[in-house]
């Protein structure tokens, strides 16, 4: 096998891997959209409380569930060693 065939079969495994996970990334942001713009037919002040919601949900609920060290640090909570 050449190097351009190894290039080529590498890039395909990459691809196969990764469109999946562009995929829910992009359906991720397009239900937050659409959450957005149907609250937003409602009234002005349920699309504040909403947009501060999802950022809420965005900033530590999705870093909670991955354990992140910048969520404990952004809460103030602090671990013993």
């Amino acid at each position: 096998m050449d190097k351009e065939e190894g290039i080529l079969m590498e890039g395909k495994r990459q691809l196969r891997l990764g469109l999946p996970l562009t995929l829910a990334n992009l359906l991720m942001f397009a239900l937050q959209f659409l959450s957005i713009a149907f609250v937003g037919h409602i009234s002005h002040e349920k699309l504040a409380g909403a947009s501060v919601g999802i950022c809420f949900v965005n900033a530590v609920g999705f870093s909670a569930l991955m354990n992140e060290k910048i969520t404990e640090q952004m809460l103030g909570i602090d671990w013993p060693a």
